[in-house]
């Protein structure tokens, strides 16, 4: 939860949490595959120094707040972001992926944002 690097979290589920994944003053993790649904505060929480960690191919869904990260985090990998439930943009070009970036609270942001689970 804290102070933990190098890690995988790959292919987890996680439902009806108050947050689904913390990620506390941890670096170079790698976050992909995941679904977080239906939590009360927010999907993913990054804060307190956590940086360098990449989170991509993740759905969200449902969540109160889909996400927060303040820091010098990655929302994708090789142009593949993140399914965002509330995400708004279009797709012209019809590559299921945004034109637009998702803002993610806190000010970071996925590039990248799928259309499509």
């Amino acid at each position: 939860r804290f102070y933990s690097d190098q890690n995988k979290i790959v292919n987890n589920s996680f439902y009806n949490n108050d947050v689904g994944i913390r990620v506390k003053s941890s670096l170079y993790n790698l976050i992909s595959h995941n679904q977080v649904i239906d939590s009360l505060d927010r999907g993913i929480y990054v804060c307190c120094g956590a940086k360098d960690n990449i989170f991509y191919k993740n759905v969200f869904i449902n969540n109160s707040v889909n996400a927060y990260d303040s820091h010098d985090n990655t929302w994708y990998f090789n142009e593949t972001g993140n399914y965002w439930d509330d995400y708004e943009g279009i797709d012209a070009n019809n590559d299921d992926i945004g034109d637009e970036p998702y803002q993610i609270s806190g000010g970071a942001i996925d590039n990248y944002p799928l259309l499509s689970i």
